[in-house]
């Protein structure tokens, strides 16, 4: 991960100024996987007006504590990105968006990670349509703990679980 600076915001959240910082990088060694979000997925989200990193977020928390379907796992052994909302929900364009994709890599550990990752991408497909059915059989309105956010809860009220609906999307 790369910090170029931070954000001040005001007690509403609202950004009010932009700081950049020239720290030496921190290099994390470890194995991951990600998938990029088709542009035909993005155009959709945009047409509906859901937040697109909202959406890939919950994505990526969704397709998360499923892990545990298909490969040996505890809570913490993998993590996603979790984006600054500062930025990523911003309501003003910025320059240093990232591309659009799902990401998650092997929390540190001997060697760079256990692989679980990467052992979890041999069942992605399976993943992707056990995150859709847990998401759309799930009562919440915008995503909950039990269908997309068990352990990011300090953003869950920004997350869009319908930008991974077939129902809401198709």
């Amino acid at each position: 991960m790369v910090v170029f600076g931070y954000f001040k915001v005001d007690s509403k959240n609202n950004v009010i100024d932009a700081v950049d910082v020239d720290n030496p990088p921190v290099l994390i060694h470890t194995r991951g996987m990600w998938l990029d979000v088709p542009a035909k997925a993005l155009e959709i989200l945009t047409v509906k007006k859901y937040n697109i990193a909202g959406s890939i977020h919950a994505a990526e928390h969704a397709v998360l504590s499923l892990l545990p379907n298909v490969v040996v796992t505890s809570p913490g052994d993998v993590r996603t990105e979790c984006k600054a909302p500062q930025k990523e929900y911003a309501k003003r364009e910025t320059q240093r968006k990232r591309p659009a994709r799902l990401i998650l890599y092997d929390a540190v550990g001997k060697g760079g990670g256990a692989g679980i990752s990467s052992k979890a991408f041999d069942f992605v497909d399976l993943l992707l349509h056990q995150a859709v059915d847990r998401v759309e059989s799930c009562g919440c309105e915008s995503g909950c703990p039990e269908c997309t956010c068990p352990l990011c809860l300090r953003l869950i009220s920004r997350h869009y679980k319908f930008g991974l609906s077939r129902r809401e999307c198709c």
